[in-house]
């Protein structure tokens, strides 16, 4: 992320050891913290809804060489640079090596090097993140604050409304379940977890990725039907379906729905189209014998 000079040049050969050594110190648990992972998880999702809204691309980078190093999120020009800490008992703290030294030797080093900058404080407990955020000091307090962020069971954060509604749109289905936006985020998780973040991953590849994992179930552009047999299942009476989701998401009457597993540009959709066509079905008990 920074190159040793850009390093020694805005701090010193001492800062760049420093930096060196919090970042193997860091490098070799950042896997094995399971709340900054789950805090990172949580900030991929509602980004990677933004990217279907509004084309958003942000870049995620973990245990970056920097001072404040657990997540660095970068967008549009700015680092938002995350310090995750699930603890009981913190101080901003004042010298060398304190996070107020790190916050403001970070927001020092983006500056040197033309960025603009946000240094965020992580934290799990309410009256900590209240302490803390009541007592941010002064030479840093233009570019900093806090958060909270609960440490919970990695399910119970899809009852966060934000998170769900992230999911529900991420999910290939239309009308998803709670079990089937589970099933999404514990895919999310996993891929989280075995993606290089060390390297930078923006929102855009990590979909990629997670599209990878058939059975996770993630939405693929907007796809059109062929015409011939678009129009033969609008024949169907009290049968809708769209391939908004790039998978068929299909309702009938009031009780009936699901998606057809497949997703639309595979070989296994147009094989299973290739069924339908052959059973030319004039009504919804005649399809259901084909429909996945």
């Amino acid at each position: 992320m920074y190159t040793d000079d850009q390093i020694i040049e805005c701090h010193g050969s001492c800062a760049l050891e420093y930096l060196k050594n919090k970042n193997t110190g860091g490098g070799n648990s950042a896997r094995g913290n399971d709340y900054e992972n789950k805090f990172a998880v949580c900030e991929m999702t509602l980004a990677a809804r933004r990217y279907f809204d509004l084309n958003e691309v942000k870049r995620f980078f973990t245990q970056a060489r920097a001072y404040v190093d657990d997540l660095v999120i970068v967008y549009n020009g700015e680092y938002s640079h995350y310090q995750i800490k699930d603890v009981k008992n913190l101080s901003w703290g004042s010298g060398e090596k304190s996070l107020t030294d790190d916050f403001q030797k970070q927001y020092e080093l983006n500056f040197h090097n033309g960025i603009d900058t946000q240094t965020i404080l992580v934290v799990s407990i309410d009256s900590l993140c209240e302490s803390l955020s009541s007592k941010i000091p002064d030479s840093i307090s233009k570019f900093t604050s806090v958060k909270l962020f609960h440490n919970k069971n990695l399910d119970s954060y899809i009852s966060d409304e934000q998170i769900k509604n992230a999911l529900i749109i991420l999910s290939s289905r239309k009308s998803p379940t709670l079990a089937d936006l589970n099933n999404l985020f514990m895919y999310i998780y996993g891929c989280w977890y075995k993606c290089e973040s060390h390297k930078g991953i923006s929102n855009e590849q990590f979909i990629e990725l997670l599209r990878e994992y058939e059975n996770a179930y993630m939405r693929l552009p907007s796809f059109k039907l062929d015409e011939n047999f678009e129009k033969l299942l609008s024949t169907i009476p009290d049968f809708d379906f769209d391939t908004d989701k790039g998978y068929l998401n299909w309702n009938y009457g009031r009780t009936d729905s699901g998606v057809v597993r497949y997703p639309c540009n595979s070989i296994e959709f147009r094989e299973w189209q290739s069924r339908v066509i052959k059973k030319n079905p004039e009504d919804f008990n005649d399809l259901e014998e084909v429909l996945l």
